[in-house]
């Protein structure tokens, strides 16, 4: 028997607060054992940079991606059913992603999260879907009504010094590289250029915009406006994605950039962008859910990294000077992004002005929840359909 859309997301909400959210770093973790430090590397391990410079599939590899999703969710929440709990929690996650970002050696770099095990140990590598989220999470908060005038301040400083980082470090000779935050060459954290997708052309942008916006120094907006229209029109025509989770991204940059451009013309044009992202995800809805159907193991145990497998994708750590790294093996983490593929559609739609799912995104939404078993999903999938429960609610 289908369980309701509305069950689901009280369900989710207390699976988020009780399983993958530690109270002490005050951070979201990739799974349901967020407190069980057998699951996470130690603070020696993340020091000798094992088993890779990203931390991928170590249970702390989304930190920000799932902050700032959650932190959206959260005041949505707060708005609409008047749950200060939401609003409370939104703060916490506020005050644990800042600490995060404390934690980093260099200015402005945004660690995908923090080990547990020390509270404050990450790794060097980042990428440009953690600052986005990141940025994104803090603007929503700032904006909400909700900040102090304390965190106001905190939040401003954190995104001037990312702001700082994106003017300093990504030039032509790096080819655009945010860099790690020892300095080295990153995996994933190239921001502008000609070899950006067009999912990836307003994330630049929205940092400066992000810091025009708070801290009202105009050598910021100028930043912005020498690139955005460039990242405008290479924005557009919609192609090929790996996952919806990059048109999330996609809409949140679009968001920063439209709340602070004091442009009426360039407003209208970013609109229109986030109406093209919207349609292409509606368009997107049968294949996501021919997929869905292809698979059954979305409520499988998550395994330990330390006894997954060992998977070398390609020459990308060699790249980046780590031969010996590996990534712990997931074989059905494919699975799980095509399940938060159905929340991501409904999430990507929402940010066009005044729009909602076509009842086919919300019958594919309905069932791709529907599948969550909350006795034994383990797995930080929910937080996207919290996301996209609230968005279009």
């Amino acid at each position: 028997m289908a369980k309701s859309v509305e069950k689901q997301a009280q369900l989710a909400y207390e699976y988020i607060k009780n399983r993958v959210f530690n109270p002490k770093t005050r951070l979201i973790y990739d799974h349901a054992h967020a407190c069980d430090m057998a699951h996470f590397p130690t603070a020696e391990e993340v020091a000798a940079i094992y088993p890779n410079p990203c931390g991928y599939a170590v249970g702390m590899e989304d930190g920000m991606i799932n902050g700032g999703t959650m932190i959206d969710a959260c005041l949505l929440r707060y708005e609409k059913t008047g749950d200060d709990g939401a609003c409370d929690l939104a703060r916490r996650l506020v005050w644990g992603m800042l600490d995060c970002v404390a934690c980093a050696k260099s200015e402005g770099f945004v660690p995908r999260g923090v080990t547990p095990t020390d509270e404050k140990s990450c790794y060097p590598d980042s990428s440009i879907d953690q600052y986005t989220m990141f940025v994104f999470g803090m603007i929503r908060f700032f904006e909400s009504g909700l900040a102090t005038d304390a965190e106001k301040e905190r939040i401003k400083n954190a995104i001037v010094s990312v702001a700082k980082r994106a003017e300093k470090n990504p030039t032509a000779e790096n080819d655009y590289d945010l860099l790690r935050d020892d300095g080295g060459k990153s995996i994933v954290s190239r921001i502008w250029g000609e070899k950006r997708g067009n999912h990836e052309m307003l994330r630049l942008p929205m940092i400066f915009a992000a810091a025009y916006g708070l801290s009202e120094d105009r050598h910021w907006l100028s930043k912005y406006e020498k690139i955005i229209d460039i990242g405008i029109e290479r924005s557009l025509p919609m192609t090929e994605y790996f996952h919806m989770y990059c048109l999330q991204q996609m809409q949140a940059s679009v968001f920063v950039c439209r709340k602070y451009d004091p442009d009426d013309g360039r407003r209208k044009k970013l609109a229109s962008v986030s109406e093209s992202v919207a349609d292409y995800a509606e368009s997107m809805v049968p294949s996501v859910a021919r997929q869905i159907r292809a698979h059954s193991n979305y409520n499988a145990r998550y395994i330990p990294f330390r006894e997954c497998g060992k998977d070398y994708p390609g020459n990308r750590f060699v790249e980046v000077g780590f031969p010996d790294a590996f990534k712990p093996e997931r074989v059905d983490e494919h699975e799980f992004f095509v399940l938060q593929d159905a929340a991501n559609v409904s999430i990507v739609v929402s940010f066009a002005d005044g729009r909602k799912p076509s009842d086919e995104a919300k019958a594919l939404f309905a069932e791709a929840f529907d599948i969550i078993d909350f006795e034994k999903h383990e797995r930080c999938v929910p937080v996207h359909f919290l996301g996209g429960y609230y968005r279009t609610l």
